[in-house]
């Protein structure tokens, strides 16, 4: 099967990232590439496995993300630096990518327990806009989805913060062309009024 990569010299654009509660993979395509394109994604899904190469390769392209990250300047030192002054128990406090200490401890069996617990059927969302040509998107994904295992989406147990008794202040001292000031304040959670 061609590699995502082998999608690019045809001339699919592809965009992927990773944020706090979702992972997007995107793709710019003509028309008729959608199903070739589908089938690639579902096989990749239905069959993914990692080994030592590819474990190895994604850490230290996650170590490189996490230097360019504290390169780039205060915005993201400050972004960073505010979620963890103002969550004390939400997974929120912590950087995406997780700390550079936590790495070394990663193993293929770690992210093959993740892969299969979050990357299923029952947990995708697909979305296209453009001129479909022919069958529309959900007859062609339907079909190509449903070899996919559904399984349920397990409950995350996120410990509830304890209310904010006043203000939380840091100051970071950094050698920057300008001085920077990010304020934020805590809203309610869904559910509250």
């Amino acid at each position: 099967a061609d590699s995502f990569s082998d999608w690019e010299k045809k001339g699919v654009e592809l965009n992927s990232h990773t944020a706090r509660d979702y992972t997007t993979i995107g793709f710019t395509l003509v028309p008729s590439q959608v199903n070739a394109l589908l089938d690639q994604v579902i096989e990749r899904l239905r069959t993914w496995k990692t080994d030592e190469v590819r474990l190895t390769r994604e850490k230290h392209a996650v170590l490189n993300e996490f230097r360019l990250r504290i390169e780039s300047g205060s915005t993201i030192k400050m972004q960073d630096a505010l979620w963890a002054l103002a969550l004390r128990m939400h997974p929120y406090r912590k950087p995406v990518s997780g700390y550079p200490t936590e790495l070394p401890d990663l193993e293929i069996a770690d992210l093959d327990a993740f892969f299969k617990k979050h990357y299923v059927a029952s947990n995708i969302t697909l979305v296209g806009v453009g001129n479909w040509e022919g069958e529309s998107l959900e007859k062609r994904a339907a079909p190509r989805f449903s070899v996919l295992p559904t399984l349920s989406i397990p409950n995350r147990q996120i410990e509830n913060e304890t209310l904010q008794d006043g203000e939380r202040h840091l100051t970071m001292p950094d050698t920057v062309s300008g001085s920077s000031l990010l304020i934020g304040f805590p809203i309610s959670k869904a559910g509250e009024g």
